[in-house]
């Protein structure tokens, strides 16, 4: 068992083990969803997807 899972009760390590997972099962979709709008968009529209992302 590593420091940090020693740290953590097991109770809040479970939580935190499902919290991720769920994280990680949203961005995969969301993953999905771009590529399906992205190659539902017109080629010529190219500059609207990429005016549509915000620069950090």
């Amino acid at each position: 068992m590593s420091n940090q899972e020693q740290r953590l009760p097991g109770g809040l390590r479970k939580e935190l083990f499902a919290a991720l997972q769920e994280m990680q099962f949203w961005l995969r979709i969301m993953q999905e969803h771009a590529g399906l709008i992205r190659n539902g968009l017109d080629p010529t529209e190219e500059s609207l997807l990429l005016f549509s992302i915000p620069n950090p």
